[in-house]
């Protein structure tokens, strides 16, 4: 019991709360303008299916990295960080925090938000193909559609 206790206190202390908070406030906002383009233009439901799994993938990195990063990113925690005293231009020192072993490493704050581009970049470019195919395959069944009534009609 002391140790689920020390875990809940850690989890706590780590920020992974607000990570999470802000997290499901992001998603539900990327949910519904998603669902409002897949609406707009005319994709199919699946689309807004494609999101959903996009946001509960990305939900585990987004927890991890908040863990390990010790809570959502804030101006002058990145790594490494350079201080400059303006009042003496001598004054400028490189804090070099070291890295993480192994694994760790990659679940940095810059690599959760690319994650999170590269996915909707992705789902962008699927809906932009789907509209295009979908577009030549209406105009396809179209001229076969004409010809067959014009075949259909000469016998």
């Amino acid at each position: 019991m002391a140790r689920l206790k020390r875990t809940l206190q850690e989890i706590h202390r780590r920020y992974v709360w607000q990570a999470l908070l802000f997290y499901l406030i992001l998603s539900w906002t990327v949910y519904h303008v998603s669902q409002s383009i897949a609406a707009r233009q005319g994709l199919p439901e699946c689309f807004t299916g494609f999101t959903i799994v996009l946001l509960i993938i990305g939900l585990p990195v987004v927890l991890v990295t908040a863990a390990i990063q010790k809570g959502i990113p804030k101006p002058g925690r990145s790594d490494p960080t350079l201080h400059v005293d303006l009042d003496d231009a001598d004054a400028v020192t490189l804090d070099v925090r070291p890295r993480a072993p192994g694994i760790w490493r990659f679940f940095s704050w810059r690599n959760a938000i690319l994650g999170g581009f590269v996915a909707f970049t992705i789902w962008a470019i699927v809906a932009l193909g789907w509209l295009v195919l979908a577009e030549r395959l209406v105009l396809d069944a179209k001229e076969t559609a004409a010809e067959e009534a014009v075949v259909g009609g000469e016998e």
